[in-house]
């Protein structure tokens, strides 16, 4: 017993330096100072600080220093700050306030009601951002979650990353949802992934549900067909699978492999179609090319089929020859 006022050291070995109303209970448990701090862990810690505590089966827990921290489970290290805890073996705190690490191996650096509940989660800053799965990664912002395993968050505000190796670097309301397998957003509002390997750079309210497809930005692009990309521009659509949509506006690539450069109201809506700007310029014949213009066809107009004799019969039945319908894929 070093000195102070109303202090006690019941454990084998154990120490109080100092302080007022400091309690060391099991063996080799030390508090240096503060007051109302409690060890009650073998080897337990409590430097100083205020209403500090180290719980019972909290063997070489830590506490530094601030006020209302709690220790739960081996090793379990908490730096300072306010109301923070470490639950779980070899969690840790470093600063901050109500801030948890509730998961073995879970870290919190700082920032104020963060939460690490997943084994060897962590949380580095900010506000209200919770990590709750085996390695997920919040560094910062506000409102963010990371609850798939080795899911990351760079930062933002509410961004939402639960698929397993997602990651979202920044924006606000940026999604990957559970099938989105590493899919990346690097940034922007209301983006959305929703498939494996799917990418957004960044713009607002962008969409990709096909796997491995790609919005560089723009506004309310989709993608939805497998390698297709989008670069820019807003409210265009990548349907078929390695369809490119190089920008423009209300543009449309429905074929295999078919491509808009840009322009408005475009289509390109057979296999391996072109239409390079214009508008209300479409492609709908295998191969077909547009250089622009405006309002221009390449494609099979009002071919009758030799069944039916209706004009571009789509009855698929009845696909005798490639002129019986328009050739989409």
């Amino acid at each position: 017993m070093g000195g102070g006022a109303y202090n006690s050291a019941h454990g084998y070995a154990s120490v109080v330096a100092g302080g007022s109303t400091n309690f060391a209970a099991k063996s080799h448990c030390t508090v240096a100072g503060g007051s109302g701090n409690t060890a009650l862990s073998t080897f337990g810690s409590v430097v100083g600080g205020s209403a500090n505590t180290i719980f019972a089966d909290s063997s070489y827990g830590f506490v530094g220093g601030g006020i209302g921290t709690n220790a739960y489970g081996n090793y379990v290290v908490v730096g300072g700050g306010y109301y923070n805890m470490a639950n779980g073996s070899a969690a840790s705190v470093t600063a901050g306030s109500e801030n948890s690490a509730s998961g073995p191996y879970a870290h919190v650096g700082g920032g104020s009601k963060n939460e690490a509940a997943g084994y060897g989660a962590i949380v580095a800053g900010g506000s209200r951002n919770e990590a709750l799965a085996v390695s997920a990664m919040v560094g910062g912002g506000s409102l963010n979650s990371a609850t798939a395993s080795y899911a990351t968050i760079a930062g933002g505000y509410s961004v939402t990353a639960n698929a397993t190796g997602a990651t979202i670097s920044g924006g606000m309301y940026n999604l990957a949802t559970g099938d989105a397998v590493k899919a990346t957003i690097g940034g922007g509002g209301s983006n959305k992934v929703s498939m494996t390997y799917a990418t957004i750079g960044g713009g607002n309210a962008n969409a990709v549900a096909a796997f491995a497809g790609v919005v560089g930005g723009g506004h309310r692009n989709t993608v939805q067909g497998f390698y297709s990309v989008i670069g820019g521009g807003a409210f265009n659509s990548a349907i078929g699978n390695s369809a490119t949509v190089g920008g423009g506006r209300m543009v449309s690539a429905n074929g295999y492999a078919a491509t808009v450069g840009g322009g408005q109201e475009n289509v390109a809506a057979a296999a391996y179609t072109t239409t390079s700007g214009g508008r209300l310029n479409v492609a709908d014949a295998h191969a077909a090319v547009i250089a622009g213009g405006y309002s221009n066809s390449a494609g099979h107009a009002y071919v009758h089929c030799p069944v039916c004799g209706i004009a571009n019969c789509t009855i698929i039945a009845h696909r005798v020859d490639a002129d019986c319908v328009l050739l989409r894929m």
